[in-house]
């Protein structure tokens, strides 16, 4: 039986699933904030977002992906997940967030304006990256289904438009002010 080599971009984010569901493990013992209920939410998050990684790795196989589409749904999963779950962990060891798309955890967040504050709204904000991710999915599939692929180049570009578009939504309001 001959193994067939995996694609590169599929060990990239399976390497890339098995960090963040370490870091997912590892940030209820690092941080010492008994009760605070976000400890959870990050712990949670970034165990679900490595499973939803390693879930990608698994159906790489019956997508047909060309090499630029294969790399920027590589990219864009691990930008939006990463920086999703950076965002709550900082939540969670500085207590900056407050006035965000955050539950009401009062106690355990503040509205200060400060670096951390900053970061927090960067890292929250990076992670709409994630909208093109179902397009690209959708689109290796019904391409992996069709006797001739001719959705890459269009997935590409409007992926590219998408993820532009939702950026700029996010950042602009809070340039202005």
């Amino acid at each position: 039986m001959q193994m067939i080599p995996r694609p590169f971009d599929q060990t990239v984010m399976m390497i890339a699933g098995c960090l963040l569901f370490m870091c997912g493990l590892l940030i209820g013992v690092a941080v010492q904030a008994p009760g605070a209920p976000i400890i959870g939410m990050a712990h949670t998050l970034g165990l679900l977002e490595s499973v939803f990684m390693l879930a990608f790795v698994a159906l790489r196989p019956y997508l047909y992906l060309s090499f630029a589409n294969a790399w920027l749904f590589c990219g864009l999963t691990i930008v939006s997940f990463y920086c999703n779950f950076i965002g709550i962990s900082l939540t969670v060891i500085t207590g900056a967030g407050a006035g965000m798309y955050l539950p009401p955890w009062g106690s355990y967040v503040t509205d200060s304006p400060s670096a951390a504050n900053f970061w927090v709204g960067f890292t929250l904000n990076m992670s709409s990256a994630a909208v093109a991710i179902p397009l690209l999915l959708v689109g290796g599939w019904l391409d992996q289904r069709a006797t001739k692929p001719r959705l890459q180049g269009w997935m590409f570009y409007i992926s590219i438009l998408l993820t532009i578009v939702f950026l700029a939504l996010t950042f602009i309001p809070n340039l202005l002010g």
